[in-house]
């Protein structure tokens, strides 16, 4: 086989995806379904926790990551290891004596066979605590605030006008070139009562979609670059996405990873020129045909994007704490025979009971991504795929809904 020279071991690189990963986060895959993880090293699996949301070497996250441990362990144990399985085939002890879930992640990317049994159990174990994390705080509120301010800085570090005056979504050779981005800050009170009212499930956890970020590449092959981008450099955590909620009505996933690698094998092998692989792919990639398939009932058959549902955990001072510290700190030092100090100290205990004994909460909160190409954004913007078809035909469910039996009444 010819060696790549490092034009070609540059355009290896740049079209090198984890497919794994992208089965994840556009086509619906869930992260729990993976037999393996990409992690690479012990700072790569620090990395993936932080953008996961806590911090392993923070002394109040690692008892949380801790305790959760512990409790996957438990649950593994009393409802999913069979009473009948052979002491040969239970948790190895290094499994059992974890208490640092970066352990878990570099086993589970473990390859060499004679760590089989090793790499099992860590995934196992992973699936557990995922699991776990995000039932986590389910009933409780995040601030808006903080959740716009996280979410929206993070990306807004990534967006960059490139020298010929253009948006460019990353630096260097990892940039891709932009038509635009926008953001969604928030949504109005109006539009989250009309979601609710034709929703099945007339609850607002299923309101995903409060904040939003939609990113217009100038070329379609582009768009799978940004979903790598979002991947590669923590925008977004994989097994945080929301498989159920994957969209994609733009790329063909399979074959365009089918094209991705065939071209990749002949720049390998020498037998394509590197800058012919982008031009090729030019003429390969093509937008999926149009589908009369409607995932939502209010969206246009014409609409088009790469859309995925994401979860970030949202870290927000607890304001319970704070008051619980202040009240002891001024009023705690009351000798017991004084007549507010009981008073006092069952405060103190009954805030701690709402929630006072940590210094700040950690909850989940949705927000959506949408990606798609110049073209496609145009051909979204005008028919039956505009914003104002998908809000008439929210109004009309919902109307029907709530005026049912007043729709039905006989003209006077």
């Amino acid at each position: 086989m010819v060696k790549p020279s490092e034009h070609a071991k540059e355009i290896l690189e740049r079209w090198r995806f984890d497919w794994g990963a992208m089965d994840v986060m556009i086509a619906g895959k869930s992260s729990i379904d993976l037999s393996t993880i990409p992690i690479r090293d012990w700072d790569d699996a620090t990395r993936f926790i932080t953008s996961y949301g806590y911090n392993p070497d923070d002394p109040i996250h690692a008892r949380f990551i801790h305790a959760t441990i512990i409790e996957a362990f438990h649950f593994l144990e009393k409802h999913l290891i069979p009473a009948d399985l052979p002491a040969s085939s239970r948790p190895p002890e290094e499994i059992l004596a974890v208490d640092d879930v970066r352990h878990f992640l570099l086993w589970a990317a473990e390859k060499p066979a004679k760590h089989r049994a090793r790499q099992a159990w860590a995934c196992a174990l992973l699936r557990i605590l995922h699991t776990i994390a995000h039932i986590e705080g389910v009933y409780r509120m995040v601030d808006l605030n903080a959740a716009r301010d996280q979410i929206m800085r993070k990306f807004r570090e990534h967006v960059f006008r490139a020298e010929s005056g253009g948006l460019a979504f990353g630096r260097g050779e990892q940039h891709v070139s932009l038509h635009a981005v926008e953001w969604k800050h928030s949504k109005s009170r109006e539009s989250i009562i009309l979601k609710l009212l034709h929703k099945r499930a007339n609850v607002a956890e299923t309101i995903y979609d409060l904040l939003g970020i939609r990113i217009v590449t100038e070329r379609l092959h582009d768009v799978m670059r940004v979903v790598k981008y979002l991947r590669e450099f923590y925008l977004i955590t994989f097994p945080n996405c929301n498989p159920s909620r994957a969209r994609n009505s733009l790329i063909d996933l399979a074959e365009f990873q089918a094209s991705i690698e065939d071209l990749r094998a002949k720049v390998q092998s020498g037998k394509m020129d590197p800058d012919e692989f982008e031009q090729l792919l030019t003429e390969q990639v093509r937008a999926m045909p149009s589908s009369t398939e409607l995932r939502n009932p209010h969206s246009g058959t014409g609409y088009r994007s790469i859309q995925l549902t994401c979860r970030e955990l949202i870290h927000v001072p607890n304001p319970l704490f704070r008051w619980r510290t202040q009240l002891l700190s001024e009023f705690g030092h009351l000798p017991p025979h004084h007549p507010a100090g009981p008073v006092v100290q069952n405060l103190a205990d009954l805030v701690t009971v709402w929630g006072g004994d940590t210094p700040e909460t950690a909850n989940f909160f949705p927000f959506e991504v949408h990606i798609l190409d110049r073209p496609t954004y145009e051909r979204n913007q005008v028919g039956n795929s505009a914003h104002d078809r998908y809000k008439q035909s929210q109004i009309k469910a919902a109307r029907r809904r709530v005026l049912s039996r007043v729709l039905r009444l006989p003209a006077s």
